[in-house]
């Protein structure tokens, strides 16, 4: 039955509300969630029109992310044709025309407006979503647990619902009163994201002098795009929009697409979904530290919704629909294409023999897909960054990545069996469903796609090299760990309807308590001796857990036993077991941030910048014109003097983006002079720069020709950076090591103790 009407806008009330707990101004959280409606209620509208068949919980998570990237693609395009930034509210527009005239399209509307979940469903989201938070908030653990446990264990619904929000609210305001004081700043990579946020809007992604110069239009396009957007038209700074409004925006698809998902692809008993959503944090690898990364997560999440679910019969619609999907996919983190590749791909071929009534539905999403993605590869793909990735292959290069330790082994073969062990325990889980799903012919577009892309994830685990080659293995396996939480649950459902019940659980209480002591144990030995490093690889395999567990339900239960009482039989066993055992040690060794009171000074000036740094900062903003361009010699502190460090660092460096260590660390990560001046920058970031595939020549021409003026200024020195663009040089006195007079090659704008700014234009 549906809910009164009077409560179809809970859900737009608890976006704004969540918003303001994470410290979001409330004028900002209504301006952003205004904004996000806009943009969703197009997406939606589409989604009943063209499948009005299909479930709700489908038309509304999946139409709000097609939603969002209509309209964000349609501000890009309009932005870079123009220069006009309301391309975003276009959609919108169209959709009122079409219910002016199009009583259907007017019906729809009205429905997808006044229609709203029962109030069951909002509070589940509403514990989901905390979930979904807490991996990145450690004071947001609490209350989640707290919400999730009072709807799982009162049996009463109208009660568990009352005590819930009280139990939640009550937990919840202990939480925000005690969280600390740098809770919000996730992580120093977000001065680059909010610089890119910034200059995306004004100037677009393909100005080279921009924060990411060559690289703005190829990669990160769309995400920053539209947490930029967000923030124009909010009033918020992009700091904000990037560490609290973006966080609760992702985390609350995320929880309605995996609890809806889990509510149409089973018939899972209540309490199973909600547990089984609010584990899937600790099983799918995202994190808001990565707001491009996350996002992808999502758009990737709703496509596998969307090309295992559609019947849409409308072959032009549907075409296009599969092409912004992939297209966005690219274009917020290319590390997707394989599993549209091989997913799409694969549910095509099972259509073509096992499917046929939906073969041409397939194949039209196929062809829009395969379109985008050509198109992609392209424009973005076919250069010397994708050969250097090539290049970086190495034998067990994820384990290393996961576990460097794994190179401190005295022997050849030790080394090979840890980082073979450490593999293997990324793999076992989705092995194991996998063969299960293989055995048991449990085969439909949703289990084909998400098995499909697990052989390259097993090949780019064992020859992955750089740390970019890592994004490749985590979305290979998301889809597939998706997947797993639905036959987990469908199993430990029939193991507690099953006689052998209570050996099977005692199994699984073996594995959840080696789990826990052997994380335990490498908190107590984290020593570089070879036996810690060898505790320290079985911890990260979680595969020992799940060995012994199974030993133990072997001793209690002979194993033809549950193949005749358990669905799935002995593979059922080892799936849960092995969820146990990698659920519970995510669980424990999930690196939470958790800044605070407790910053020294050092982390706190590079969190926020030093005093001199915030006054030129807010002297050049003051001063400046905003399409000035900026140079400057500010790079890493002491070990970043004098005109030569760069060009020693970048001597060392290879084809293969793996920086070897240097003094300098290559020049840091530091944005700040871009992101909080709002002005563009020649170059700065150098090591953030290099490690995603900057191009080294031209690193090593801006940085030469900056540190060139800073040391020796002369008029051809100000004409190399005139070449460049550059308008205004900032002077960090510090890290000048020259005393050669500079003032005569430009004229004087402000200055500080550390800083000279220097019109050279």
């Amino acid at each position: 039955m549906r809910v009164p009407t009077r409560f179809s806008s809970v859900g737009v009330v608890v976006l704004p509300l969540l918003m303001v707990w994470m410290g979001v101004q409330a004028r900002i959280a209504l301006a952003v969630s205004f904004v996000v409606v806009a943009q969703a209620l197009p997406g939606i509208a589409v989604s009943k029109l063209m499948e009005p068949n299909a479930p709700r919980e489908y038309q509304v998570t999946v139409g709000t992310v097609l939603g969002v990237l209509f309209s964000t693609l349609l501000h890009v395009l309009v932005f870079e044709a123009t220069g006009a930034t309301l391309g975003w509210i276009v959609p919108l527009a169209l959709l009122c025309v079409a219910a002016t005239i199009s009583p259907t399209t007017r019906r729809v509307c009205r429905e997808v407006v006044l229609s709203g979940p029962r109030l069951l469903v909002t509070a589940s989201l509403f514990v989901v979503t905390l979930a979904v938070l807490s991996r990145d908030f450690r004071w947001i653990l609490w209350p989640s647990i707290a919400g999730l446990f009072t709807l799982l264990f009162l049996p009463n619904r109208r009660v568990s619902l009352v005590l819930g929000l009280l139990v939640t609210a009550a937990v919840g305001l202990f939480a925000t009163r005690s969280r600390t004081g740098f809770w919000w700043f996730l992580t120093d990579d977000l001065q680059v994201f909010e610089s890119v946020s910034f200059h995306f809007l004004r100037t677009g992604p393909g100005d080279v002098l921009g924060p990411l110069g060559e690289l703005g239009g190829r990669y990160h396009v769309l995400t920053y795009q539209w947490t930029g957007l967000l923030a124009q038209i909010s009033g918020a700074e992009p700091y904000v929009v990037l560490n609290r409004v973006t966080p609760v925006l992702l985390a609350v698809a995320l929880a309605g697409l995996v609890f809806g998902y889990l509510t149409t692809q089973t018939a899972l008993a209540f309490a199973t979904r909600l547990l089984f959503a609010s584990l899937f944090p600790l099983l799918i690898n995202y994190s808001f530290v990565s707001p491009s990364y996350a996002a992808g997560v999502l758009v990737l999440l709703a496509g596998f919704r969307y090309w295992t679910t559609n019947t849409n019969r409308h072959v032009a619609v549907s075409s296009v629909i599969s092409f912004v999907l992939s297209l966005s996919l690219a274009l917020i983190k290319s590390s997707n294409i394989p599993v549209i590749v091989f997913g799409l791909g694969a549910v095509v071929a099972w259509s073509y023999r096992h499917d046929r009534i939906h073969l041409r539905i397939r194949s039209t999403d196929l062809c829009g897909a395969y379109a985008a993605l050509a198109l992609y590869a392209f424009l973005f793909l076919f250069n010397d960054r994708t050969t250097r990735q090539l290049d970086s292959f190495q034998l067990f290069g994820y384990a290393k990545q996961v576990l460097s330790e794994i190179d401190s082994l005295p022997q050849r073969p030790l080394r090979a069996a840890a980082a073979l062990l450490v593999s293997a325990g990324l793999l076992a889980l989705p092995s194991a469903v996998a063969l299960w799903t293989w055995k048991y012919r449990k085969w439909t577009p949703t289990s084909v796609f998400a098995v499909a892309p697990f052989p390259f994830a097993v090949l780019m685990t064992v020859l992955s090299g750089n740390q970019a080659n890592g994004y490749f293995v985590s979305s290979a396996l998301n889809v597939m760990f998706l997947y797993a939480l639905v036959i987990a649950g469908s199993l430990l459902e029939s193991c507690w309807r099953s006689p052998d019940r209570r050996r099977i659980f005692a199994g699984l209480l073996s594995a959840l308590i080696v789990s826990v002591l052997l994380w335990s144990l490498t908190r107590e030995f984290n020593g570089g001796a070879t036996l810690e490093i060898w505790m320290r690889v079985a911890e990260n395999s979680a595969l020992l857990g799940a060995a012994i567990g199974l030993m133990v339900t072997a001793v209690f239960v002979a194993l033809t036993s549950p193949t005749r009482t358990l669905e799935g039989g002995v593979i059922g066993v080892v799936v849960l077991l092995l969820f146990a055992s990698v659920t519970t040690r995510e669980a424990l060794a999930i690196q939470r941030l958790d800044k605070g009171p407790e910053l020294s000074a050092g982390e706190r000036d590079q969190a926020l910048g030093t005093n001199a740094e915030r006054d030129i900062i807010e002297r050049i903003r003051s001063r400046t014109p905003p399409n000035v361009v900026l140079a400057t010699n500010r790079f890493c502190g002491e070990k970043c003097r004098g005109s030569e460090w760069f060009d020693r660092d970048i001597a060392l460096l290879g084809d293969d983006f793996n920086l070897p260590p240097t003094p300098s660390g290559f020049g840091g990560n530091n944005f700040r002079l871009s992101a909080e001046s709002r002005r563009r920058v020649l170059i700065e970031g150098p090591r953030w720069l290099l490690v995603n595939g900057y191009p080294a020549d031209s690193a090593r021409e801006r940085m030469q020709a900056t540190l060139d003026f800073a040391e020796t200024a002369s008029a051809e020195s100000r004409e190399a950076l005139l070449r460049l663009g550059v308008t205004h040089f900032v002077l960090h006195l510090p890290s000048r090591l020259s005393s050669v007079p500079i003032s005569s090659y430009g004229r004087a704008i402000t200055s500080n103790d550390e800083f000279l700014v220097i019109d050279i234009g």
